[in-house]
């Protein structure tokens, strides 16, 4: 980073700068580290948030939409649409047909397994 920080390095013809910067960790100890060791180099950091990017509601709704391919029954698939990722509406619901939403899916879902196992 010091080294893209020196002027001569440039994002849409402008320098580079620290905010251009974003660094993921598992642990907030590990961002209160490098928060720390970048300091120590000149370069200001701050640790955004201490919550679990996991905990966050775009990553439930990832995990619903998953599940709704993954394991397609009626109740993953009416999750998994309801997102506001996917966008469905609940009134939309009752025009699904679930055997051939679940038969469009098997193909994907059984490629998906077979890479597992």
């Amino acid at each position: 980073m010091v080294k893209l920080l020196d002027g001569n390095h440039t994002i849409d013809n402008r320098p580079i700068v620290p905010s251009d910067f974003g660094i993921l960790v598992r642990s907030n100890a590990d961002g209160r580290t490098i928060k720390k060791r970048l300091e120590k180099k000149g370069i200001p950091a701050v640790v955004v948030d201490d919550s679990s990017i996991f905990k966050c509601n775009e990553a439930n709704e990832l995990n619903q939409i998953l599940n709704g391919i993954l394991l397609p029954d009626k109740s993953n698939i009416n999750k998994a649409l309801l997102t506001q990722l996917v966008g469905y509406k609940s009134e939309e619901l009752n025009n699904i047909d679930y055997d051939k939403f679940n038969l469009a899916l098997y193909p994907y879902t059984n490629q998906i397994i077979k890479i597992d196992s």
